[in-house]
């Protein structure tokens, strides 16, 4: 799936977006796409290891799938908060 975000992110932001937002949107959407099915391979991990089945543990997961959801959406809408902190500790 790397390549394919490569080949895709371009395309995404307009040339002017800072490759820090670029990167922290990237890492992101894919944190939320290793925990979310078809491909999830965390969320059958996670079901492995507390022997529970993907309904239950998804019910879990919805507040947090939600607040990363809305991160993104902030992190594209407002991009001043991409680099907020960065410019703290600089």
């Amino acid at each position: 799936h790397g390549g394919k975000m490569c080949a895709t992110l371009p395309r995404m932001w307009p040339s002017g977006s800072s490759r820090l937002r670029r990167g922290i949107s990237a890492i992101l959407t894919l944190t939320m796409g290793m925990i979310t099915p078809p491909v999830g391979i965390n969320l059958f991990i996670i079901m492995r290891i507390a022997g529970i089945g993907m309904l239950p543990l998804l019910r879990e997961l919805a507040g947090f799938l939600a607040a990363e959801f809305a991160v993104i959406l902030l992190i594209i809408l407002v991009p001043a908060l991409s680099v907020w902190l960065p410019n703290l500790l600089t």
